[in-house]
């Protein structure tokens, strides 16, 4: 059971109005051997392992020989809606953003994950952003993390409007926020709530919430760690 706090429980109850409700779920998730080949293939090998401590090279260089096994793992994953134990630790490191370097709140926490996580993640997510598209959920507006879309394609929108409105004689007003920490206060109820009104269901809903829900993380700094706490609200920013 994922259970939240009382403070989590209110502001997630606070706003959970949805703009649309979506009737068709989103269909199960077949993993192919082909698919996961693939992922395979790609690991880059210099990037450092995460608190499973399988290495990129092995998964990369045996991808042939292990593909059938971790295929079967990533469709018992999502069909019995966990997740292995290794798979929701992280390993923290603190990378140094600006200012005093002795101020904690300067340091932007990256999750090392287990590679083999981040590969089924990237399955998920792939099922889960064609299916949006499908359904037009995402807004024309949304350019992060879409494909076709980009920061580019974002400035070239807005360059358009300005010279429309420039060209009209219309006046343009321009409101920049800086949601500078949006990755470490995501409430899971609210993002469950939307995920769940938008068609996420069945045992691809239940295998988020597990991957959410069941997190654990601990620093590491110079070869030391630290004590593992669990992750309440914040999504793992990986490498």
């Amino acid at each position: 059971m994922c259970l939240f706090s009382e403070s989590q429980k209110r502001d997630g109850n606070s706003s959970l109005h949805v703009s649309r409700y979506v009737n068709e779920p989103i269909t199960n998730l077949t993993i192919t051997e082909e698919g996961t080949q693939k992922l395979l293939n790609n690991i880059q090998t210099l990037k450092a392992t995460g608190p499973d401590n399988l290495p990129n090279r092995v998964l990369k260089e045996c991808s042939i020989e292990m593909t059938p096994a971790i295929r079967a793992i990533f469709q018992k994953s999502i069909d019995s809606d966990t997740l292995p134990g290794d798979w929701t630790n992280a390993n923290v490191a603190p990378i140094f953003k600006k200012g005093d370097r002795h101020q904690p709140s300067n340091y932007t926490p990256v999750s090392l994950t287990s590679v083999l996580s981040k590969l089924l993640e990237h399955i998920v997510c792939k099922h889960m952003r064609n299916y949006f598209e499908r359904n037009h959920i995402l807004t024309s507006l949304n350019h992060g993390f879409r494909t076709g879309y980009s920061c580019e394609t974002q400035l070239a929108v807005t360059i358009d409007d300005l010279a429309r409105n420039f060209d009209n004689n219309l006046q343009t007003d321009i409101a920049i926020l800086d949601f500078s920490k949006a990755f470490d206060t995501v409430p899971h109820n609210k993002l469950l709530h939307k995920l769940e009104a938008y068609g996420i269901r069945g045992h691809l809903y239940q295998w988020i919430k597990s991957f959410l829900c069941y997190r654990k993380m601990r620093v590491v700094v110079e070869g030391h760690n630290s004590s593992d706490v669990h992750v309440p609200s914040r999504y793992p920013k990986t490498l």
